[in-house]
């Protein structure tokens, strides 16, 4: 859409405006490409994942802070792996 405005001393000027849904549209699309670039960087990311007991018993131990229940989930799973669990 154009509009066409006089200034008194000049030609007419043409100006050409964007209509708000448009640049809401654009906004939006280029928020998404962002947030999908986001989503494919952290699941690109190598994780660190224990090979035998010992590496799950380290990890329990880094996670035993701030997720006690889950490090104590894998302190078991590696109890059962070694084959001393008591059940």
């Amino acid at each position: 859409m154009t509009n066409q405005q006089a200034l008194p001393f000049e030609r007419p000027v043409r100006t050409a405006s964007i209509h708000p849904s448009v640049a809401l549209a654009a906004i939006g699309a280029a928020t998404l490409g962002l947030i999908r670039k986001l989503d494919n960087w952290l699941f690109a990311s190598p994780l660190d994942t224990p090979s035998n007991a010992a590496e799950l018993v380290a990890l329990a131990d880094r996670l035993e802070e701030s997720q006690p229940s889950y490090a104590a989930d894998l302190r078991a799973a590696a109890l059962r792996a070694q084959g001393l669990d008591t059940q």
